[in-house]
């Protein structure tokens, strides 16, 4: 289930787009996004529990590579992730981790 604080039609397609996006990113099904102020937060579920380290790392290097045009509303300025790996139907994530947006790097 995707979860938007900014619920219209327009960033409801976006977000379907993101989730998606980030999923294949990181080789994860269950992903969950918010907005809030200028953070994005990405729950990732899956069994085992995604690897920390290693999930951020596909993160940031997709972001920075990565229009963000593409996979965010341009409504919604976005600053910092904030990323949650957890197991599917625990409350508690196991890990937590954030990084600021780069632009994306230039060809």
């Amino acid at each position: 289930m995707v979860v938007d604080e900014h619920d219209t039609d327009s960033t409801r397609s976006l977000t379907l787009t993101l989730t998606g996006w980030v999923g294949q990113v990181v080789g994860i099904e269950r992903v969950q996004s918010r907005w809030r102020k200028n953070h994005l937060h990405l729950l990732l579920e899956s069994q085992p529990c995604p690897d920390a380290d290693q999930t951020v790392a596909r993160l940031v290097q997709a972001f920075a590579t990565t229009s963000l045009e593409q996979i965010l509303p341009p409504d919604v300025p976005v600053h910092r992730v904030v990323v949650y790996g957890r197991v599917p139907n625990r409350t508690n994530p196991e890990w937590t981790r954030s990084f600021h947006l780069q632009p994306p790097a230039s060809s």
